[in-house]
């Protein structure tokens, strides 16, 4: 779900408020310690970002948000991050957050990893300061994949790393073996049917263990700019089956 351009946190999408209470209050987002709100134009995206400005920061950091977030969620640990010297940018990839794109059906894994490489090069244009990406959750996966395409980063931090061509690894990502291997499968061998569906996020990961709080879980996971965002089952299937090819090594 998302409002299109225009749209925005600090005035008229307010669900993150929510989650204040639960960080400590030198990390809480405010209205003291607000991101600034920018929008990137590629192609057909139009992708919302937070940015966490320091005007003489060493290096940049690249905050990229997983299958249940989006850009604003993380903004307590980015403040923490501009507290220590560290400008941080933090991106909503489509469908999540406030990012939308007039062309739906062509929201893939891909095409995530592109819309990254493109705010790298942006970034680097900008300012030149270092870029390092830091990716939570499958958003770690992501920013690997993306620091092999992009070949422009000084630095990557990762919280997860899944290598999604295992049958064992799909099982711990989905709910149940049965939406993991015949889910999977029906996606793969009918993917001209099954990639336009929407699904929410909630149905195909095991989203209820996001957090160690329940009242928390149940925050992100009714989010409708988070995991209560439906997605297409053709992001799902070529993130499952995305290779990273012999280049890997190049990391």
């Amino acid at each position: 779900m998302n409002t299109g351009e225009g749209s925005s946190y600090n005035q008229s999408v307010t669900y993150w408020k929510q989650y204040q209470k639960f960080f400590p209050d030198d990390m809480q987002i405010n209205a003291d310690h607000l991101p600034a709100e920018e929008w990137m134009t590629w192609n057909n995206a139009y992708i919302h970002l937070d940015r966490m400005p320091v005007l003489d920061a060493p290096l940049k950091i690249l905050f990229i948000h997983g299958a249940g977030g989006n850009g604003r969620l993380l903004a307590p640990y980015a403040r923490m991050l501009q507290t220590y010297g560290y400008e941080v940018v933090s991106p909503d990839l489509p469908p999540y957050g406030l990012s939308y794109t007039h062309s739906v059906n062509s929201v893939d894994y891909q095409l995530w990893i592109d819309i990254l490489v493109e705010l790298i090069d942006q970034e680097l244009s900008r300012d030149g300061k270092p870029v390092i990406l830091l990716g939570s959750s499958i958003g770690g996966m992501l920013a690997y994949h993306t620091a092999v395409q992009s070949k422009r980063v000084k630095g990557l931090i990762a919280t997860t790393f899944v290598d999604t061509s295992d049958p064992k690894v799909r099982d711990q990502l989905a709910p149940n073996k049965l939406i993991s291997r015949l889910g999977g499968w029906c996606m793969n061998q009918f993917p001209t049917l099954t990639d336009t569906m929407q699904i929410s996020v909630n149905k195909v990961s095991r989203m209820k263990w996001i957090t160690n709080n329940a009242e928390l879980t149940r925050l992100i996971m009714n989010d409708p700019h988070a995991a209560g965002t439906r997605i297409l089952l053709r992001l799902l299937r070529t993130f499952l089956i995305y290779e990273t090819g012999p280049e890997t090594s190049a990391v």
